[in-house]
């Protein structure tokens, strides 16, 4: 999906491309597959906006996991009971292997959020 992003902005020939509905819908397919049959609701518009607006929502979901380890780690550390309760949330939102590898494994987050997303990739998901 960044790369679609960065590669519209090169031209109007490859902004129609990759704007393309058969291209979002095979992203969005893989990310959350359960989500393929939005284009039953009549409130629906297209596969990219959609994704768009799925991808925010998580960014919003992880931002809450993202604050809560950065608030209880100020002193250094984080206590057992809040790392497991970060991948319970994880869990809990349904965050896939895409979302974790997207919105917490980053050099610039906390190494305890990058902790905690392997750690859910390997257990939760069974992530080989």
């Amino acid at each position: 999906a960044p790369a679609l992003s960065s590669l519209a902005c090169c031209s109007r020939d490859w902004q129609e491309i990759c704007v393309s509905d058969c291209l979002w819908k095979s992203l969005l397919k893989e990310r959350w597959p359960l989500l393929c049959g939005a284009d039953k609701d009549p409130n629906f518009k297209d596969w990219r906006g959609f994704y768009v607006k799925q991808h925010e929502e998580q960014k919003h979901q992880a931002e809450s996991v993202i604050n809560l380890v950065e608030q209880r780690s100020l002193f250094g550390s984080l206590n057992a009971v809040d790392y497991l309760h970060a991948i319970s949330c994880l869990e809990r939102m349904q965050f896939g292997f895409r979302d974790v590898q997207m919105l917490l494994l980053k050099p610039k987050l906390n190494v305890l959020l990058n902790l905690i997303g392997l750690h859910y990739c390997l257990n939760k998901l069974r992530v080989p």
